[in-house]
């Protein structure tokens, strides 16, 4: 049979090497990795204080203190009064005490350090007595504190059987162990005289406790982690939790220490895996030396399947822009470890516990995800409003976008070094998920590296409000739009209306044989293509309902004519309406547009660098599915383009989020130039 603590098993979870070198003698391992100030002495906490009030509580033996205790419970008229009368009777027999007897051998901060950690300690006692109050004052007798308060540290043991001819044998000493009367529930404690930074390991040790329990009495506890150091110490964890870790964290556990206790105890050579935990590696003394001790054999046999693996990589590719490719994918790869160790110190020192849960580098920004440990009171809320905290550790231009995703938080930031995305390599990339459709175009690319189109034959996709800042890449990306259209359909099914205020927009396109008239720079000749488009969208109506038809797509399908569908591209919509007279009458042909066109095969797609209610009116916007925002200057802006913040934190160049009829997303857009016109004449 082969014996662990405890303690053992928690360095065993935390790093299996310093199991290892633990057996092999080495001393203070258990402490490596460890979080907190060093100025509260946790042992005379646990003996003096929190022990001796346990034990205390627990024996049948009566004491001044539990007197008094009763006393109060029995006294107190509301929980005000209670609460000070308990407070000062739990002070005035552990703390002053200590404090007399003990006090002259401490220094001031670690005086201070306990004071603090007692009185949070307190509290949390003062609660949980309130919790029992009625059975308190139904019960007289001294004997009621023996029904809620058990013996601390008692040394409990259990075996598990590796197979059926080996045990391992565990045993441990829990700090506390009440019971809750109301819910009839065993609730255990364990008092670290620490901060957060270490709680899965806490909750690992928590764990193997409350198992001893169980197999030593057949309850099922729930537990408490109570962190000395910090504002808010307790964390609580109900039974289910509890017995879920059991189920999924031990058996692992209890094997792998069984193998490294076998191979010691036979002296044969330890072959152990390093902790996927980079930053307990950085602060291990044997950080040097254990891949040699533990892992050498197995370093030789990674390090030739790494090597094998580059030179087929290089050789299949044969290219230099491979060789590029897998340069810039191992700088993004540091570069996010390397935020993600920064964000996670961050906010542990604003005391908000979080865990990475992993990372996307695309080809501009990297996607930190993580978690935040909501059973230490971190919401999303709270980890959203240290954007700028984020901004200054990262040494950003802008503070970095932070959005709540499936199961994590999302923070956004741009890469140090980009990689251009151009129209052509969107379009290849995005072949396979293209849809078939004549009016469909690639929006942008994904930091997970997708392709997102769109489809303006899809009912939620039928009309765009595309809305961004001078500089955004608003115009850059209405031409990546035009050009994604012309690419995709042939002029005889795709028509194009082009309107530019602002006159220099669209310049070299000019030529593109898809346009239905030549790009349209005034109100006056917007507003009568308009107009007539409009005229066109009633007469394809009276002609698909004689054909018993629902929309063109049908319709084109059974008749020799077909209709072409029709995109409306107007490139700043403010400019457009300055004329009092004719901004009515310009909103009500969008309107109905917007409204009545995708079964007539007529779209449109507005743009503006002036995203305000007096541009774009409550119904305009209603009318208008697909939203696509640019960087803006303020979050009112964003909040108008989609309905919620977040476009205030982009960083333009084509930098988008796109929302309304589809999922809130980040994209980058596209740059397109020549090469991409030169496609479209060459089709």
């Amino acid at each position: 049979m082969y014996k662990v603590n405890v303690t053992d098993l928690r360095i065993c979870q935390k790093c299996p090497r310093l199991f290892a070198y633990h057996l092999q003698g080495k001393t203070g391992i258990w402490r490596i990795g460890l979080s907190g100030s060093g100025n509260f002495p946790g042992r005379l906490f646990h003996d003096k204080i929190a022990n001796v009030f346990h034990e205390q509580m627990a024996s049948k033996k009566i004491t001044p203190m539990k007197n008094e205790m009763l006393a109060a419970v029995h006294s107190c008229s509301d929980d005000q009064s209670l609460e000070k009368s308990l407070s000062e009777i739990l002070e005035r027999y552990l703390f002053v005490q200590l404090m007399e007897k003990q006090g002259i051998h401490l220094k001031s901060f670690q005086i201070e350090s306990l004071l603090r950690g007692f009185s949070l300690w307190r509290k949390h006692v003062v609660q949980l007595i309130k919790t029992a109050i009625q059975h308190i004052k139904n019960e007289p007798s001294m004997q009621i504190w023996t029904q809620i308060f058990l013996p601390p540290e008692k040394l409990l043991s259990a075996t598990y059987g590796i197979n059926s001819n080996v045990e391992l044998k565990v045993n441990g000493k829990y700090d506390a162990l009440m019971v809750d009367i109301e819910k009839k529930e065993i609730v255990i404690t364990e008092f670290k005289g620490l901060n957060f930074g270490n709680e899965d390991d806490d909750f690992l040790q928590l764990v193997l406790y409350c198992w001893l329990i169980k197999e030593s009495t057949g309850l099922s506890p729930r537990g408490v982690l109570f962190y000395l150091e910090e504002e808010q110490p307790a964390v609580y964890y109900q039974a289910k939790e509890i017995t879920d870790a059991m189920n999924h964290l031990l058996a692992p556990l209890f094997k792998e220490a069984f193998l490294i206790l076998s191979a010691y105890e036979k002296k044969e050579q330890l072959f152990v895996e390093r902790s996927q935990n980079s930053d307990l590696c950085q602060k291990c003394p044997f950080n040097h030396s254990c891949d040699t001790d533990f892992h050498q054999k197995n370093q030789i046999t990674e390090r030739k399947k790494i090597a094998k693996k580059r030179a087929s990589k290089i050789k299949s590719t044969n290219s230099q822009k491979a060789k590029e490719h897998e340069n810039d994918e191992y700088l993004a790869n540091q570069e996010a470890e390397n935020a993600m160790k920064n964000v996670i110190e961050t906010f542990q020192a604003l005391k908000l516990p979080v865990k990475a849960s992993g990372y996307i580098a695309g080809p501009r920004f990297i996607r930190l995800k993580i978690t935040p440990q909501v059973k230490h009171g971190v919401i999303p809320k709270k980890i959203m409003s240290h954007a700028e905290t984020l901004q200054l550790q990262l040494e950003l231009q802008t503070a970095p976008l932070i959005k709540t995703q499936a199961g994590y938080v999302s923070i956004d930031f741009p890469r140090k070094i980009s990689i251009p995305l151009t129209l052509k390599d969107v379009w290849e990339k995005g072949q396979s998920s293209r849809p078939v459709s004549n009016v469909t175009f690639p929006i942008g690319m994904s930091i997970e590296g997708q392709i997102f189109w769109a489809n303006l034959a899809e009912p939620g996709m039928t009309s765009i409000l595309v809305g961004g800042t001078a500089g955004s890449g608003k115009s850059v990306f209405l031409r990546s739009v035009i050009l994604g259209l012309a690419l995709n359909a042939s002029p005889e099914n795709v028509k194009l209306v082009l309107i530019d205020p602002k006159r220099v927009s669209f310049t070299d396109l000019k030529k593109l044989p898809h346009l239905l008239c030549p790009v349209l720079m005034d109100q006056k000749s917007a507003l009568e293509m308009l107009s007539s488009i409009v005229d066109e969208m009633e007469s394809r109506y009276r002609i698909l309902e004689k054909a018993c038809c629902e929309d063109i797509t049908i319709y084109n399908k059974s008749h020799t004519t077909c209709m072409a569908h029709q995109v409306v591209i107007i490139d700043e919509y403010a400019d457009l309406i300055i004329d009092k007279k004719t901004r009515e009458n310009l909103e009500q042909l969008i309107i109905r547009l917007a409204q009545k066109g995708r079964a007539a095969g007529i779209h449109i797609i507005l743009a503006t660098q002036r995203p305000d209610v007096k541009i774009v009116t409550p119904i305009i916007k209603a009318n208008l599915q697909l939203k696509i925002a640019l960087k803006v200057t303020t979050k009112t802006n964003s909040m108008i383009i989609l309905d919620q913040p977040g476009a205030e934190y982009l960083i333009g160049r084509g930098d988008m989020i796109i929302g309304g009829s589809v999922p809130f997303q980040r994209l980058q857009g596209a740059f397109s130039g020549k090469e991409d016109i030169n496609l479209i004449f060459l089709k």
